[in-house]
Formats: C-alpha cells, structure tokens, sequence
C-alpha cells in the first residue's frame, strides 16, 4: 500500500466518524438510560396539559355552536308575537 492510500484512509475513516458520531451519542444515551434534563420534562408536561386543555375547549365549543343553532331554530318557528296598539286614552 503507498503513502497516498493509507492518507486517504485515514482521511475517509476520520469523514465517517464525524458523519456517525451524533448517530452513537444518541444511541450510547438511550442504551446508558440517559433521561431528559428536569426543565425539558416540566416544559413537555407543561405542553401536554396545554393541548389537552385546547382539545376540551375544541369539544366545548362544537356544542356551545350546537346550541346556538338550536335557538335560532327555535326562534325562527316561533310565530311573531301579536303587538299591542299604543294606549290612545291617555292623550
């Protein structure tokens, strides 16, 4: 093997191991039982509660609509109410 090879060898095994190396961090974390840092774990509970709390409001609001509908349905069958003539004895 000549000078060149072995430089180029070098060189390509050095580019690999850039390449690969967050892949084995993360790997060697997840195998080491590694867990998330204490305030990224608060944040994501904090999201999950938000995004539940967002689907509730989606719920509560398709029946608050519902009910809405509903009284203007409702509304809109019910006869309009006889008036009243104004009251011409007290002039």
């Amino acid at each position: 093997m000549d000078k060149n090879s072995a430089i180029m060898g070098v060189f390509f095994m050095a580019i690999i191991g850039m390449l690969l190396r967050p892949l084995v961090v993360a790997w060697s974390r997840r195998l080491g039982g590694t867990s998330v840092p204490a305030d990224l774990s608060r944040e994501l509970d904090d999201l999950r509660e938000r995004v539940a709390e967002l689907e509730g409001s989606g719920t509560r609001l398709q029946e608050l609509e519902e009910r809405v509908d509903f009284a203007e349905r409702m509304l809109a069958q019910r006869p309009e109410p006889a008036r009243i003539p104004p009251d011409r004895s007290s002039s």
